[in-house]
């Protein structure tokens, strides 16, 4: 660029620029290709009509000299009118489309300058486009949204406004608009990679200008663009790479070609594993005369007794086939044989959880934009992964999803399984792969660890406020128990209590519970417990996650920000701990707020005067631990009597304040009593972990259970 990063994010930022402009080819948007007619080529070699490149070439030349009077740039139609009366044969209409589909697939965002529109965006900057351009207007807002520049308030292009940049004429034209709404030229700052017209000319009409140059090109793309008149895109794409490409590619092989930050052999190579594991899937032989139950998660990672489980669960079904797809990143097949004892694969690391590449560029095509455009699932799980990881690269989500629909689509139809059991249902890409078996009509189940700690929780109905005891809560609520179940409900229950017994291993913090016990001598504590949002039904929210999950609040920090108005109201001391795999803000103590991250549930629990929580299972540690509880969603507690519960926002600050005032109540002790000893009796699983007392179903129970679904 023509200054350091920070210096020029200092000149944008400046507070008289109330306008941002940005040039789009070579500023906003780029073309890993060694000139912008090579995308001419690719249009030839992928319609077959030869001699179109320099026909397209020859056209422009010509629709240019022909060009009205007065006007100083043409538009694309002009350009292939002229195609048209030279090539009676052809049919431009079709190339012309192949043209527009050709610029949509390999235009992709220039990191350096996305990173600095970004940041104008964040400062509330008016943000405008200026391009001279013969392409149409809504094809580039297409172009523009489609790699994330969404917020642009006005294009100006020349194809349209029959004045350019080049001329400074595209200046004037602008400034007489803003001049209008009060904005003069020197608050108008306008960022592009051409010295003359994104500069000079600016600079000439009164706007700030900043110039950043084009990227460098690396001697090997520019070679292989160059020999193989082709576009260094089709490299990304295994299943459009051009022949040519393909034997230069094989006599250079590089190990990496990276251009704008961007690994132009991630997509390839995606394809090849991808290939590679449905391959190997093919290959199995399954028993035709055994039911397959197909197993999706990474519990091979973190184990917590669910690989030994699984194992004896398979032995006991001596008449079933399992199969294991691990989605644990970095855990090849030898590592994961050692702990599951049946037939299991590595998946690709692209469909691995939580994985992805930062450096990955990325264009889409147009099928792969309508296939998500067409299936409202795939559309939800690209919002989820946008929300969770903010990091991930322009249209990674989008090719994931296309990926993970491919993949399991093409699994399902080889392996036919009779259930699909899913580790976690709200994990975005379990979110797709339930949606497509169910679309299959195959049965799906889920798994996970159960509401009591020692527990796991098989379901086919859905997890959490989507469960059995949730979606109907009165029909649950009348399994009959009898004094025996009362009785081994407070025996499991006292040994929870005493033991402290917790899935996760639980951070002593003596100094913040030092802290709050000084704190709590001058006024109540409420401790409040964040979920993980993006595994909890809630992201993206929309109705299924108000009418199963959470009926008020879109997110745990929507949440704290409501209860801390509360707390300031009634001089109430918020102790909010984050879930520790949403704990990405910086947050900061306030006169009425402290905030945890690291410290015992346990302890946090038994100092607050109560506990609040929309769906997090320290709502059932909160109940074991007989304090008050408030929740504010839907989990398995919903309706069970056991905690107060407020589901319309007129109703928290109610709650919050009657469970201050009366506390755990005797009533709410025998109701949850009788709530534990028909989960035990009924839903929950023992996990079979090393311990002193034993509680839950038994292996036979979940054999049944899943024999049951073969019937379903």
């Amino acid at each position: 660029m023509q200054k350091e990063p920070g210096k020029i994010l200092k000149k944008l930022l400046h507070n008289k620029n109330k306008v941002v402009s940005f040039d789009i080819f070579d500023t906003l948007l780029s073309r890993p290709v060694s000139k912008p007619t090579d995308v001419f080529a690719v249009v030839e070699e992928t319609t077959g009509v030869k001699g179109f490149a320099q026909a397209r070439i020859d056209g422009e030349n010509v629709a240019r000299k022909m060009a009205i009077s007065g006007a100083e740039d043409i538009s694309l139609d002009e350009i292939y009118t002229q195609i048209g009366v030279r090539h009676k044969s052809w049919d431009i209409n079709q190339l012309k489309a192949s043209e527009l589909e050709a610029e949509y697939q390999v235009l992709y965002p220039r990191d350096s300058v996305k990173r600095l529109y970004d940041a104008a965006i964040k400062s509330g900057k008016k943000i405008i486009a200026i391009s001279d351009m013969y392409l149409p207007r809504d094809f580039l807002i297409k172009i523009l949204t489609k790699n994330g520049y969404t917020n642009i308030s006005h294009l100006f292009v020349s194809s349209q406004e029959g004045v350019t940049k080049w001329t400074g004429n595209m200046y004037r034209h602008v400034l007489q608009r803003y001049e209008k709404q009060g904005i003069s030229a020197c608050e108008i700052l306008h960022i592009g990679d051409n010295y003359h017209s994104d500069y000079k000319m600016a600079r000439k009409y009164g706007l700030s200008a900043i110039h950043v140059p084009i990227d460098i090109k690396q001697p090997v793309i520019r070679k292989i663009a160059e020999t193989a008149r082709v576009n260094i895109y089709f490299l990304c794409d295994k299943l459009r790479i051009l022949p040519q490409v393909k034997k230069l590619y094989s006599i250079i092989k590089p190990k990496k070609i990276i251009t704008h930050g961007g690994d132009l052999n991630f997509v390839e190579n995606v394809y090849s594993d991808i290939n590679q594991s449905l391959a190997r899937i093919k290959g199995i032989k399954n028993d035709d005369k055994k039911d397959l139950i197909v197993f999706i998660g990474d519990f091979v990672a973190f184990c917590k007794n669910a690989c030994q489980y699984l194992n004896n669960l398979h032995q006991r079904m001596n008449g079933v086939d399992f199969f294991y797809l691990s989605e644990a990143p970095g855990m090849n097949g030898k590592r994961i044989s050692k702990r599951i004892k049946f037939p299991s694969m590595a998946l690709p690391l692209v469909l691995c959880k939580n994985w992805y590449n930062q450096n990955a560029s990325i264009s889409l095509s147009t099928h792969q934009h309508d296939l998500i455009t067409s299936k409202t699932y795939l559309a939800e799980a690209v919002d989820n992964l946008k929300q969770k990881h903010p990091n991930m690269p322009v249209n990674y989500p989008e090719f994931l999803v296309n990926c993970v629909y491919s993949f399991y689509s093409e699994v399902f139809n080889v392996l036919k399984p009779k259930v699909i059991v899913l580790w976690n249902e709200f994990y975005a890409i379990h979110h797709i792969i339930k949606c497509i078996a169910k679309e299959e009509g195959l049965n799906v189940s889920y798994m996970e660890f159960g509401s009591l700690p020692g527990t796991f929780a098989i379901e086919k109905t859905g997890q959490m406020g989507e469960s059995f005891p949730a979606i109907t809560p009165h029909q649950f609520l009348s399994l009959q128990v009898d004094h025996e179940d009362i009785s081994h409900s407070r025996e499991v229950l006292h040994y929870l209590q005493t033991s402290k017994l917790n899935r996760n291993t639980q951070k002593k913090a003596s100094d913040i519970i030092a802290i709050l016990s000084r704190e709590k001598e001058k006024r109540p504590i409420v401790f409040y417990a964040g979920q993980n949002d993006y595994e909890s039904g809630i992201i993206p929210y929309n109705n299924n996650s108000q009418q199963f999950h959470s009926p008020i609040f879109s997110s745990s920090d929507d949440a704290m920000e409501y209860l801390t108005t509360i707390a300031s109201k009634h001089n109430l001391l918020l102790v909010y701990k984050p879930h520790p795999l949403m704990n990405q803000r910086h947050y900061k103590d306030t006169a009425n707020v402290i905030y945890v991250d690291n410290a015992d549930i346990n302890d946090l629990v038994d100092i607050a005067d109560v506990t609040v929580t929309i769906l997090s299972q320290v709502g059932y540690i909160s109940l074991i631990r007989e304090r008050p509880t408030v929740m504010l969603g839907y989990t398995q507690l919903k309706h069970k009597m056991c905690c107060y519960e407020a589901f319309h926002i007129d109703e928290v600050e109610g709650a919050l304040l009657e469970a201050l005032r009366h506390g755990h109540t005797s009533s709410q002790k025998e109701s949850f009593e009788k709530h534990v000893a028909q989960l035990l009796k009924y839903y929950l699983y023992d996990d079979y972990a090393s311990r002193k007392l034993r509680y839950g179903r038994g292996l036979i129970d979940a054999g049944v259970f899943f024999e049951g679904r073969f019937n379903d």
